[in-house]
């Protein structure tokens, strides 16, 4: 492939890339600004959509995953920059890699970087989805399992 031809495709790529992390960002943080507007008001009451199966019920999330590490604050923020810096360095190497998996890294970024921002600006993540039988989650969460999951697909399938 000539020179010029693989570059356009490299940006092209690229752009695709960072442009899914803009949209899982701000896909998440309307969601999360929807449910602060409306749920953080009403005494954390949940909101049964679907009785006993789906509810919308706000959660203040210290910690990571699960509510898992919950009084170390400094220490996840800092430990979250860290993972952020390293996954913005190896999208800088995915130039050669196919575009599902670009956009699955894209997917893990986009979620990664939404929950830090909440983070910083909040002091917590904001989690609403609530399926009563899983621990609560958003859309930046999702983000992220979907593109694992997709990325773990791929690493099991090549040869």
């Amino acid at each position: 492939m000539p020179r010029s031809l693989r570059k356009t495709r490299e940006r092209r790529l690229r752009l695709s890339l960072y442009g899914l992390v803009f949209l899982v960002i701000v896909i998440d943080q309307i969601s999360k600004a929807v449910v602060l507007h409306h749920l953080s008001g009403r005494s954390f009451a949940p909101v049964r959509i679907i009785p006993n199966v789906f509810h919308l019920t706000f959660v203040r999330n210290t910690g990571i995953a699960f509510g898992l590490f919950q009084e170390n604050s400094f220490f996840l923020t800092t430990s979250i920059f860290i993972c952020i810096v390293l996954l913005l360095l190896i999208s800088l190497k995915l130039r050669n890699a196919r575009k599902s998996y670009q956009m699955a890294y894209g997917l893990v970024m986009g979620g990664a970087m939404s929950n830090f921002i909440d983070r910083l600006r909040l002091g917590y993540v904001v989690d609403f989805f609530d399926f009563q039988i899983w621990p609560v989650f958003n859309v930046a969460d999702s983000s992220i399992t979907v593109g694992i999951i997709i990325l773990m697909l791929f690493t099991l399938m090549e040869p």
